[in-house]
């Protein structure tokens, strides 16, 4: 079941480059800088993602990320999610996120499945809540 919410955070994408890809065709690979807070601490994020198209429609994507807190807080990410494209352009995704962690303050997650809600409007402007799966 899902558990207590951890983070929350707002975020632009900063490029994106179009690559060929032999097994989904064409992939997008996009960057994005995010502000936001994990377990209550204020943290700088650095992501990039790489998503495509499946033939029903459905966006699927990966990423990496770097979370940096105000007080020299460090964890990293690697994360797995789907995606639907509404009529407005925007993109709704939902996935699956995995930290990894030295960082005292960010121990609690170590090891442990966090799930995300994260919508992404046409200008690239992101939010995205993260609940620690029980």
């Amino acid at each position: 079941m899902l558990g207590r919410e951890i983070g929350h955070e707002i975020g632009q994408q900063t490029g994106v480059r179009v690559l060929p890809d032999p097994q989904h065709g064409i992939v997008m690979e996009v960057s994005v800088h995010a502000e936001g807070s994990l377990l209550g601490t204020h943290y700088d994020d650095h992501t990039t993602y790489r998503s495509w198209e499946e033939a029903d429609g459905t966006i699927r994507g990966s990423g990496h990320g770097i979370v940096a807190g105000e007080d020299g807080e460090q964890a990293t990410w690697e994360g797995m999610g789907a995606g639907t494209r509404q009529g407005d352009g925007s993109v709704q995704f939902r996935g699956a996120l995995f930290y990894r962690s030295r960082t005292p303050r960010f121990s609690e997650i170590n090891g442990r499945c966090c799930v995300f809600e994260y919508d992404v409007d046409p200008g690239g402007k992101s939010e995205g809540r993260f609940w620690l799966w029980e």
